[in-house]
C-alpha cells in the first residue's frame, strides 16, 4: 500500500475538536451513548471510518475527497484557534462578525461539516435523485465553481447509486447545491461566547443542529458549536443560546458519540438526559 494512503477518515475534523480539549495533550472527553460510559481519547482516535471517503472509478482508487478535507482542514486550523481567541477580544468579535470573508468561512465549515458525516448519506441519496434540478436552479457562481460542466453533473446522476459515485455527490456537490456557501450576503447570527474558560459547550459526531432543512441551507436556522466556549446560532433561535439547553440538542442528534472538555460535566449531564 502507498506510504501517503490514509485509511482513517474523519467525519469530524481533528482540528476541530482539539477546539474541545483543555489541557496541551489536546484530548478530550468522549461520551458513548450506547454504552453510557466515558472515554479520554485523543481526537486521532475517533470520529474516523476506514476509507470513508475512498472512491473507486474504472478500477481505479482514489482518496481525491480525504486529499480535499485535508486541505480545507490545513486551512481552517488557524481559523479555529482565532475563534477560541475570540472571547478575549469583543473588538476583534465585532469586526469578524462584519465581515464577508467571516461569514464566508462559517458558511463553508457548516455546509462541509453537515454533509460529511455518515448518517447523512440516506439524506444524500434523497438529494442525489433531483441533482440535474438542483445544478440548473443553482447561482452562476456555484456553476462556475463547477466548471460548468453539466456533462459531468449529469454522469454522476446516471449513476448514483454507485457507492463511490454517491461519496462524491455528497460531498464534493451537495455542499455547493443544497447550502447557499457562495452566496456573499451576511448571516443573521449571533455568538454565545463563555466569559470565562469553562469549557462547558459539547459537540458531537453529527453537530450541525437545525429543525428545517430549507431553512438551514439557507443559513436562517442553525446552531453549531464553535468551540468548548463559542457557539454560533442564528440570531432567530435564541433558545440554542442557551447553553443547556444546546447542550441537549447536542447529545438527543449525537449518533453515538459526545465529546466535551469536562468529564464531570459530560458525567452530569449524561445522568440528566437519561433521567428525562
Amino acid at each position: 500500500m502507498n506510504q501517503q494512503t490514509k485509511v482513517k477518515h474523519h467525519y469530524v475534523p481533528e482540528v476541530y475538536m482539539k477546539g474541545f480539549s483543555m489541557d496541551d495533550e489536546e484530548k478530550v472527553h468522549v461520551l458513548r451513548k450506547p454504552r453510557h460510559n466515558i472515554s479520554y481519547m485523543h481526537p486521532a482516535q475517533i470520529m474516523y471510518d476506514k476509507h470513508l471517503y475512498t472512491v473507486s472509478f474504472q478500477n481505479e482508487r482514489s482518496q481525491m475527497i480525504e486529499d480535499f478535507y485535508s486541505e480545507v482542514e490545513s486551512e481552517l486550523s488557524d481559523a479555529f484557534r482565532l475563534m477560541n481567541e475570540l472571547r478575549h477580544s469583543p473588538k476583534e468579535y465585532l469586526e469578524a462578525k462584519n465581515t464577508v470573508e467571516f461569514h464566508q468561512l462559517l458558511k463553508v465549515i457548516i455546509a462541509l461539516q453537515f454533509w460529511r458525516t455518515p448518517c447523512q448519506r440516506e439524506l444524500a441519496k434523497e438529494y442525489a435523485s433531483n441533482l440535474l434540478e438542483l445544478y440548473d436552479s443553482a447561482s452562476e457562481m456555484t456553476k462556475k465553481n463547477l466548471g460548468y460542466d453539466r456533462r459531468f453533473i449529469k454522469y454522476l446522476y446516471a449513476h448514483r447509486e454507485k457507492d463511490s459515485h454517491l461519496t462524491l455527490i455528497q460531498n464534493s456537490l451537495l455542499p455547493l447545491l443544497t447550502f447557499k456557501m457562495l452566496d456573499e450576503g451576511l448571516i443573521n447570527f449571533s455568538f454565545y461566547v463563555a466569559e470565562q474558560d469553562q469549557g462547558l459547550v459539547l459537540t458531537c459526531d453529527n453537530p450541525v443542529v437545525y429543525s428545517d432543512l430549507n431553512e438551514l441551507f439557507e443559513f436562517k436556522i442553525f446552531a453549531f458549536p464553535l468551540t468548548k466556549n463559542i457557539i454560533v446560532a442564528s440570531s432567530v433561535d435564541e433558545g440554542a443560546l442557551d447553553i443547556y439547553k444546546f447542550n441537549q440538542k447536542i447529545y438527543k442528534q449525537a449518533r453515538e458519540r459526545v465529546i466535551g472538555s469536562r468529564e464531570e460535566y459530560l458525567q452530569e449531564f449524561q445522568r440528566s438526559a437519561t433521567e428525562n
